[in-house]
């Protein structure tokens, strides 16, 4: 739990926000697809 804790606070710290992070998220797994596969699934 104390891990745990440790991860939301430096998440906090950053200043992004969960929208940003999702957005990359999704950025991110585009660019591995297009690597792999040659699509834009």
């Amino acid at each position: 739990m104390a891990a745990l804790k440790e991860i939301q606070d430096a998440f906090a710290r950053s200043g992004i926000t969960e929208k940003e992070l999702l957005k990359a998220g999704r950025r991110a797994r585009r660019k591995v697809v297009r690597e792999l596969y040659g699509s834009n699934r």
